[in-house]
């Protein structure tokens, strides 16, 4: 039994495992104690700072200030974040933002909030990958390659003022480019990124079709190659059909099997781009037309299918296409043109509905 006036144990809500907050000087010798060859280089971005987001501002600063960084800087993000426990403050993670991988890099600094509530540098890992870091003797094309993009205020003013006047981006970015090469400065921007920084000014700029009608009457009236195009109601470019140079002599030769496939809207005016091709004499893919559509519809195709006759002088004996639905329709108005489905897309039809039925073997332990 109980010893003779003893009572029950006496209640603790204090779990066995639970510890104060740690201090600041038991986080700096955590620090201390890790990262012995980090901590001289960080020892400005050790604290203590009063929000994380203070944190960030500096380490931001200190990652982009090319006197602090020989080797080239770099770009950073806020990574994972831990809420406060019992035992700790919140935990603040931020790395390079080729981080966050099982391959990326290792470069991050972790952030832990003391019992005074601010923030303090618990861990670093100063190691990058190679390409991590800009470079500063890096060209400008390795730079754009890279994304690190920028244009001088004084050329986007020019932009901004070109494209006020109703020009386009290519015009603007060949204007930008030329004033950049008189003034001997880094050509360290491309045309999509110019564009986008003019669309985010002025919003996105109505595609001009007169310089692709041009070309076409051009063509036409110096080389006698066919081309048509249509528009809607609203005036604007809806199908475009042309030949290309040497297309009705290869099929004047009497090899009248024809192969039609469409992109997906791979340009800037959202148009797909469809090839007509045939194979030489020689089992060489040769183009023999090219039509921009805006709609892939039965009637769409049936406009290109007849232009591409009228051009060559005959309808294709067999046409090869995919399996879309709408080219086989606008096919069924052409009965004399056999249509066939292409041995790839077949293959690839095959394989997605077929692959469930034969589940892959597991291999015994």
């Amino acid at each position: 039994g109980d010893a003779a006036g003893s009572g029950p144990a006496e209640f603790s809500p204090r779990p066995t495992a639970w510890q104060p907050r740690r201090t600041p000087r038991d986080i700096q010798l955590t620090l201390l104690e890790h990262c012995p060859r980090e901590v001289p280089q960080v020892s400005c971005l050790v604290g203590p700072y009063v929000l994380f987001e203070d944190a960030f501002a500096a380490c931001h600063a200190w990652v982009n200030d090319k006197s602090l960084q020989p080797l080239g800087t770099f770009k950073i993000r806020k990574s994972t974040r831990r809420s406060q426990v019992r035992s700790r403050g919140e935990l603040r993670r931020f790395e390079c933002i080729y981080g966050g991988k099982a391959d990326g890099c290792d470069w991050a600094l972790v952030y832990e909030q003391a019992d005074d509530l601010q923030f303090y540098l618990l861990n670093a890992n100063l190691d990058h990958l190679d390409g991590c870091r800009h470079h500063p003797k890096a060209t400008a094309a390795e730079k754009r390659a890279r994304g690190d993009q920028h244009i001088p205020e004084v050329l986007m003013k020019e932009g901004k003022h070109l494209r006020s006047c109703g020009f386009t981006t290519a015009y603007c970015h060949r204007a930008m480019v030329g004033s950049a090469e008189d003034a001997g400065l880094d050509i360290s921007w491309n045309w999509h990124y110019l564009n986008g920084k003019l669309e985010s000014l002025f919003g996105k700029a109505s595609w001009d079709a007169k310089g692709l009608t041009q070309w076409l009457g051009e063509r036409e009236h110096k080389l006698g190659l066919h081309s048509d195009y249509t528009t809607d109601d609203a005036n604007r470019l809806e199908r475009v059909f042309f030949v290309v140079e040497g297309a009705k002599e290869h099929w004047a030769e009497g090899n009248h099997v024809a192969f039609y496939d469409t992109t997906h809207s791979t340009n800037n005016v959202d148009m797909k781009m469809g090839c007509l091709v045939a194979m030489d004499r020689d089992g060489k893919t040769k183009l023999l037309a090219v039509s921009l559509l805006r709609h892939e519809d039965a009637k769409s195709f049936q406009w290109v299918f007849a232009k591409f006759a009228e051009a060559m002088g005959s309808e294709p004996s067999i046409m090869f296409t995919d399996g879309d639905a709408a080219m086989g329709a606008a096919l069924r108005l052409f009965p004399r043109i056999v249509h066939l489905l292409c041995i790839f897309h077949l293959g690839e039809n095959l394989k997605e509905h077929t692959e469930k039925l034969f589940p892959k073997k597991t291999q015994s332990a």
